[in-house]
């Protein structure tokens, strides 16, 4: 299945921030997609988001390195 990845390094901030805005991005994203594509229903649980309930339509994680946080969130396009 072909996905639309997303990577970000922030400098600066603690994992529990980049968690926040992990969950934020997740958020924007699904509002996005909500709003270009009427015919769909996106649903958001953390940092998840779904398709008619069940389908899971992303993954995405936040880690930290020794200098950055790290956010990595694939969305799957087709499927």
């Amino acid at each position: 299945s072909k996905m639309l990845h997303f990577i970000v390094e922030i400098f600066g901030i603690s994992l529990q921030e980049g968690v926040l805005l992990q969950r934020l991005f997740s958020s924007i994203l699904q509002d996005r997609i909500n709003q270009d594509f009427e015919q769909l229903t996106i649903k958001r649980r953390g940092d998840d988001l779904f398709f008619d309930e069940t389908q899971k339509l992303s993954v995405s994680i936040c880690t930290v390195s020794p200098t950055s946080i790290l956010i990595h969130t694939g969305l799957n396009i087709d499927s």
